[in-house]
């Protein structure tokens, strides 16, 4: 939902938006199973898209995770491909969190939020992510999978 709400927020345009949802089961391992070849077709696609994927790094480090998704490529993402990744450390609700104003929650435990707060708390963790963006501020390192997920909001914004 944060994902889908940041790119309407960026201006794409929500009927254009194909979220793409894991079956039941592995999440994450669809996700990787998947991320190679999206990226492949969206390099195939009008200049005009985008590709924004979201896989959590769990117990892996964020940076570690990245480094085996962009192994996972055939050829390296280049600067101005609009292809992105968020790799929250456990959950993107720690970010929902953070963004919301509470500083104290860290990445190394887990901050599942309940399916009746996620809407409201993306709304507002959004606008607050738009707003450090456009400010180029980050979270001084409170939370290093939000700090790495700015310059990939960088890739897909439009110019």
């Amino acid at each position: 939902m944060f994902c889908r709400l940041l790119l309407s927020r960026m201006g794409y345009d929500r009927r254009w938006l194909l979220p793409k949802l894991a079956p039941p089961g592995c999440a994450k391992q669809w996700v990787r199973q998947q991320w190679p070849v999206e990226v492949e077709a969206q390099r195939k696609r009008h200049a005009a898209s985008v590709l924004l994927a979201a896989i959590d790094a769990d117990n892996l480090s964020p940076a570690r995770e990245k480094a085996n998704r962009e192994a996972e490529l055939s050829l390296p993402r280049s600067p101005d491909e609009k292809i992105a990744l968020f790799i929250p450390k456990w959950c993107i609700e720690t970010w929902l969190q953070w963004l919301g104003g509470d500083h104290g929650v860290t990445e190394e435990e887990q901050h599942p939020a309940t399916p009746e707060d996620l809407r409201d708390a993306c709304r507002a963790a959004v606008e607050q992510y738009l707003q450090m963006a456009r400010e180029g501020r980050d979270t001084g390192g409170a939370l290093p999978a939000l700090d790495m997920s700015f310059p990939e909001y960088n890739r897909l914004r439009r110019p």
